[in-house]
């Protein structure tokens, strides 16, 4: 098992949350943003797990490097809108 493959990696934490392992899943996928930081699929997918789990502010930061990697992205704009006034209102 190639730990830099990233493909597998997100594969193996997409199995492991359906398994129920959700920790797992997590781990996988903040290594996989790791080795490949400019992967914005695997930030998107982190940033689902983030807001599914109430995590907000890491959803927020994970959301703001897609935006470094896509600044003109509507999309990446207005869930960072969403997701800073969510978390606002958390605090």
């Amino acid at each position: 098992w190639n730990l830099k493959d990233v493909a597998l990696q997100a594969e193996l934490a997409q199995l492991s949350g359906q398994a129920g392992y959700d920790h797992l899943a997590k781990w996988m996928l903040e290594q996989a943003c790791r080795i490949d930081r400019d992967n914005v699929e695997l930030l998107k997918t982190l940033a689902s797990y983030h807001e599914k789990h109430g995590e907000i502010a890491e959803a927020l930061h994970c959301f703001e490097r897609m935006a470094d990697l896509l600044p003109d992205e509507p999309f990446v704009q207005r869930r960072i809108q969403e997701l800073s006034a969510s978390n606002t209102l958390l605090q």
